[in-house]
């Protein structure tokens, strides 16, 4: 019979053994999701500043002159 501190021991080994194999897979998990993670706290900080990424801020050559950017001089 197999006491408990062993069937522990052997579980963390085939845990540190499957991170070992993994461990550039997650490394380039975590890199994208960092990279993606930065966009998107990009583009609500630039929603927040009244940027979409549908305007340029051009409103003289926009079909839609003005009224995008209600209180704001255009």
């Amino acid at each position: 019979m197999v006491s408990a501190c062993a069937r522990l021991q052997s579980e963390v080994c085939n845990m540190i053994a499957w991170l070992s194999e993994n461990i550039g897979t997650i490394v380039v998990l975590l890199a994208v999701a960092c990279i993606v993670g930065a966009i998107f706290a990009s583009m609500v900080r630039g929603r927040k500043a009244g940027k979409s990424c549908t305007c340029g801020g051009s409103c003289g050559s926009c079909p839609m002159g003005g009224s995008c950017h209600s209180g704001k001089n255009a």
